[in-house]
């Protein structure tokens, strides 16, 4: 009994570990140039494994070295096995982490596939009668030390994709309009989390513009006809003398500069990520070859609306996008590029503040709200919530208003996805208003984080339960999935009502965790926040 509770308890805390450790190689491969915070997350995950697999050893042996009854000289040398996995395993995050590798990439193939050998073994510990074969233990890890062995601090991880990969695209595969996501996101969401960004900044400004002989509608940054950039121009310059009245009625040349404004802030968005990367510290050129595109199209958009300050700005700043790309030999932008393009931007943003202007933190309590509502959403995945950022719905009064068949159409998804998309919205809309005939909105959100939490515990249990039982059966159950899937709905939940508070440094601070400590670091924030029993 005293080795199945012992095994058993191994299995149920490494399972997190050893899945984020995987999904984190994955992610650094293809993004290195977030390799700053993807390495941390290794190391952290590393740590989290190696420690489980040194409670393991230790309560294998006696005071005196002597293996205890019930563990098995099998079981012995496949502990010992897994030890030397996990140390590795973490001194070559160190060593990533750190940039003291001369060959990063085959450094993180050679992690990867230790992880995967190391959940071998961890499968192989049910049967104990069939030993691992540890001889691809010992080669596994006798290359991945050769390969720490040739290390120095001459390469920099975080300095380009190069470092780490071939020559990749120069669309980023992490999402550009989307808050910094929870990794379990990943696991939740399923296939349509990996959709490229929607393409065609050109196509994105002709969805947005259209027309029905008004501008009703523009609340949702839909009209109902589709029009080119210069035939949208021509409309907006030939506004009449005596508009129409009514909420969108263009007025004044400071109305169709809004009207633009308004029109181009969903597509500029990469590049105010670039922005915000560049005012951090080094970046790598292939933001480059993001940003390009959209600065262009506005650029064009700016002309045929004769906008002509606007316009000679953007060309300007475009000019040195080039200059900075050009430059041989360098994979992150240098420093007087850097200055040039701070400067350069500082006047974009002094013109158009609305459109250009770079909050303080690329996370709000708003855009947590909306990305947690639209994942609880079957059939939404990373993919949808991009094309939806990307027609300009960033603010919760747009999905409030919109109507199904325009959000359809501009994002180009189906009626029924975009229907419940909208319903959603609407059923918090009426908790939101109910809430506010509540005297204290806190505590009565303070209660309902109490019982999300005690169904996060709820979830927990039952995705141990699934894990141990596929474990048995050296299998990968839709049940394990699906308790996964559960649990990551109730942390939608937690968060929302967590950005509700103004937490959002909670929310970070649990990002990276492992539920069973998510769940721990949640339970101490009630305790700080006692419920007041009336």
């Amino acid at each position: 009994m005293d080795q199945l509770n012992t095994i058993e308890t191994f299995i149920v805390n490494i399972e997190d570990s050893t899945t984020l450790l995987k999904l984190y190689f994955d992610r650094l491969r293809r993004s290195p140039g977030k390799a700053a915070t993807y390495c941390e997350a290794i190391c952290q995950h590393s740590e989290e494994i190696n420690e489980a697999v040194y409670v393991l050893r230790k309560s294998l042996y006696t005071m005196d070295g002597e293996l205890v009854p019930w563990a098995t000289f099998h079981l012995a040398a496949s502990v010992e096995g897994l030890s030397d996995l996990a140390e590795l395993l973490q001194y070559s995050a160190l060593r990533l982490a750190t940039q003291q590798v001369s060959n990063p990439t085959e450094v993180l193939e050679a992690s990867t596939h230790a992880t995967s050998c190391f959940e071998g073994v961890v499968k192989s510990l049910n049967n104990l009668e069939v030993p691992f074969d540890l001889t691809q233990i010992h080669r596994i890890t006798h290359h991945l030390r050769e390969l720490l062995s040739q290390g120095s601090i001459s390469a920099s991880v975080a300095q380009g994709p190069s470092t780490l990969a071939p020559a990749p695209s120069p669309e980023p595969q992490e999402p550009l309009f989307a808050v910094d996501d929870d990794p379990f996101d990943e696991l939740a969401l399923g296939e349509d989390f990996f959709e490229d960004v929607i393409g065609g900044l050109d196509d994105a400004f002709d969805t947005a513009l259209k027309e029905e002989n008004s501008f009703i509608g523009f609340s949702t940054g839909t009209f109902d006809h589709e029009l080119s950039e210069v035939q949208a121009a021509d409309m907006l310059a030939s506004v009449p003398t005596s508009p129409p009245t009514g909420e969108f009625a263009i007025q004044t040349p400071d109305d169709l500069k809004d009207l633009f404004a308004n029109i181009a802030a969903a597509y500029v968005q990469p590049v105010k990520e670039f922005m915000a990367e560049l005012r951090r510290g080094k970046v790598s050129k292939e933001w480059l070859e993001i940003c390009r595109p959209a600065v262009q199209s506005i650029a064009r958009a700016s002309e045929s609306m004769e906008y002509y300050e606007l316009s000679r700005l953007l060309r300007n700043f475009d000019e040195l996008l080039a200059s900075a790309q050009n430059e041989p030999d360098n994979r992150a932008i240098k420093i007087n590029w850097q200055a040039k393009l701070l400067k350069s931007y500082a006047d974009l943003e002094e013109l158009l503040p609305q459109t250009f202007g770079i909050p303080e933190t690329t996370d709000s309590p708003e855009g947590i709200i909306i990305n947690s509502l639209l994942k609880q959403v079957k059939g939404v995945g990373q993919g949808t919530i991009k094309k939806l950022f990307a027609i300009g719905m960033t603010s919760l009064d747009l999905y409030y208003l919109a109507s199904p068949s325009d959000v359809a159409a501009a994002a180009g998804l189906k009626l029924w996805l975009a229907e419940r998309i909208l319903e959603r919205f609407q059923e918090y809309q009426t908790t939101t208003r109910q809430l506010e005939q509540v005297t204290d909105q806190n505590e009565h959100r303070l209660l309902a984080l109490h019982e999300l939490i005690d169904d996060l515990k709820r979830q927990q249990f039952l995705f141990k339960q699934a894990t141990i039982e596929d474990w048995y059966s050296n299998s990968n159950s839709e049940g394990k999935k699906q308790s996964r899937k559960e649990r990551q709905r109730k942390m939608w939940q937690v968060n929302v009502l967590l950005a509700e508070l103004g937490e959002l440094d909670l929310i970070q601070e649990i990002k990276n965790l492992v539920f069973e400590k998510r769940i721990e670091r949640l339970q101490e924030f009630l305790e700080e926040h006692p419920i007041q029993v009336r």
